[in-house]
């Protein structure tokens, strides 16, 4: 688990490298258990934020959860912010590669095993 971790992670931040630039930010894993972005600059880092949070469908306002007081403020400020929601998002894309892996490689062995119970069933033939 610890090892599909840590290669999401790495492959993460390979594929953040390749889609901007890398004079602009890198993305590197510690060896800690934790995936680095360091950014260049504040601007730099806004605009990822901002890209990616549009690409993601952030909402800087949200319904109002109290029904009373929507009728006079019907939205609120997401308490989730830009950053927060950036985190969030890494997270379960890491999470979903991690489970695809498992899933593939569980469907390989039942796969191998599969052909391994038929091939045991074949006629075995003699050589003369």
């Amino acid at each position: 688990m610890k090892r599909l971790l840590m290669m999401a992670c790495v492959c993460f931040g390979c594929a953040l490298n390749a889609f901007g630039q890398a004079t602009d930010y890198d993305a590197t894993y510690n060896g800690t258990g934790n995936l680095v972005i360091r950014f260049k600059s504040a601007a730099t880092k806004t605009a990822l934020l901002d890209d990616f949070a549009e690409y993601h469908n952030y909402q800087a306002s949200i319904p109002n959860p109290d029904p009373v007081a929507r009728l006079t403020t019907p939205t609120i400020p997401n308490p989730e912010t830009k950053a927060d929601f950036f985190a969030r998002k890494l997270e379960e894309q890491i999470s979903e590669v991690v489970q695809s892996v498992r899933v593939k490689v569980v469907a390989e062995a039942a796969a191998q095993a599969e052909r391994e119970r038929q091939k045991d069933k074949l006629p075995r033939t003699r050589n003369p």
